[in-house]
């Protein structure tokens, strides 16, 4: 069930629902940032900051932030997570519609390669 009054959310690897936990891609931190370039163009969403070091992409959209999270696990294999917020007092499941969203649209631009892979190397 979504919260109506939740306006954050975080996947990660752990998470309940499948839908949330870490997606995984064939690809580096500069393919995932390429995509995201690609997908805020046509989602009008604005890729405000980048930082390759930390494996983070701030991404500003209308009355909402997101920072993903890029964990390179090898030069072929990166995991994705987001958190993202919204700048309102009741998020109406938007965090989750949101989180679901952007994951489609990485899967449709990057090779998918499963999700919640490295759980039990943790």
């Amino acid at each position: 069930m979504i919260n109506i009054f939740t306006t954050s959310l975080e996947t990660s690897e752990r998470n309940k629902k499948e839908e949330l936990k870490t997606h995984y891609y064939k690809t580096s931190f500069q393919g995932i940032l390429k995509a995201f370039n690609k997908i805020a163009e046509e989602e009008w969403l604005e890729v405000h900051e980048y930082n390759e070091t930390y494996g983070e992409i701030y991404l500003v959209g209308d009355g909402y932030e997101c920072i993903v999270t890029v964990t390179e696990m090898n030069r072929y294999e990166s995991g994705v997570d987001f958190k993202i917020n919204y700048f309102s007092i009741m998020g109406f499941g938007r965090p989750y519609k949101l989180a679901v969203k952007l994951y489609e649209l990485l899967n449709k631009e990057l090779p998918f390669k499963g999700k919640e892979l490295h759980v039990n190397g943790w």
